[in-house]
């Protein structure tokens, strides 16, 4: 319940007021997770009708590196028409779900990221010591040597630029895949592990697109990611629930393979796999 006022005294005394207690929950997967409220169906009336102290919501910057991040910038905000717009449309109508069914404060956590693979979720110690991804792995340590020195090339670049009076347009930076959502760890190094430890009820996700290229690996990827999430948590298996892929890509009218439909069936097959999960299948729905 709440809202409380939560006193520490040491050698000096602080007071946190308007905290809650009630159930967290983690939001993440991919641009699925993150469309916004301002974008759902009847964003409008969604948002108008927003009024709810007892749910709070923050939202973890996105922030892709191999260095493990112990603490991110952002704080609660409590649900209104303003907070709401750019929250994650379905962590927003899970919540409020949960909190007028439940009737306690709910907490929600968003760290989607468009477009981000299952891999970038894992701890790159997991995936070696699984010994099932080591081309991946592979693959990805030539793709960063090729970005640093494409980054060491520029740096002399623009070095010789400055040094030369600027003169012309300073070198462009080279895009790299260095600190994105797709690099194996990046994600789960810069965006989850911040929030390891702080009590959550469970989490719900929504992704799979960014691996249906490789839907067969991930019918053993997606579960050891959920695997390892519960294992750092250290809460035992909390409820891990996700939506299967929709209903996308053009019809035929002749029997033909389908990589989506095989990322389903490895979502699916997840449910067979490990306990306390739930998936919500929406095939049914349209696009």
């Amino acid at each position: 319940g709440g809202p409380h006022e939560l006193t520490v005294e040491a050698d000096e005394t602080k007071t946190f007021r308007d905290v809650l207690v009630g159930e967290v929950w983690i939001c993440s997967g991919q641009s699925n997770m993150a469309w916004p409220v301002s974008r759902a169906n009847d964003a409008d009336l969604e948002a108008l009708s927003a009024n709810f102290p007892q749910i709070r919501v923050i939202s973890v910057p996105q922030v892709g590196t191999q260095e493990p991040q112990r603490d991110f910038e952002g704080r609660w905000s409590a649900v209104t028409p303003q907070s709401v717009k750019d929250f994650s449309a379905v962590g927003y109508f899970f919540g409020r779900q949960l909190h007028q069914t439940l009737d306690v404060p709910v907490g929600l956590i968003d760290n989607a990221w468009g477009g981000s693979a299952a891999e970038a979720w894992v701890p790159r110690d997991v995936l070696e010591a699984s010994g099932d991804y080591d081309s991946l792995l592979g693959q990805w340590d030539e793709t960063a040597d090729d970005d640093r020195a494409k980054l060491q090339q520029w740096q002399q670049r623009r070095q010789a630029w400055i040094e030369g009076g600027k003169v012309g347009e300073a070198p462009e930076r080279p895009r790299t895949r260095l600190d994105g959502q797709h690099r194996p760890a990046n994600l789960y190094n810069g965006v989850l592990l911040p929030t390891v430890g702080y009590t959550i009820a469970g989490v719900i996700w929504y992704q799979g697109e960014s691996n249906a290229g490789r839907a067969y690996q991930y019918r053993d990827l997606f579960p050891l990611m959920i695997q390892t999430w519960r294992e750092k948590w250290g809460q035992g298996d909390f409820p891990f629930y996700w939506v299967q892929l929709a209903d996308f890509k053009a019809e035929s009218d002749q029997p033909q393979p389908s990589s989506w439909a095989e990322l389903r069936e490895a979502q699916t097959m997840a449910t067979d796999r490990l306990d306390q999960t739930g998936q919500a299948v929406i095939i049914d729905l349209g696009e």
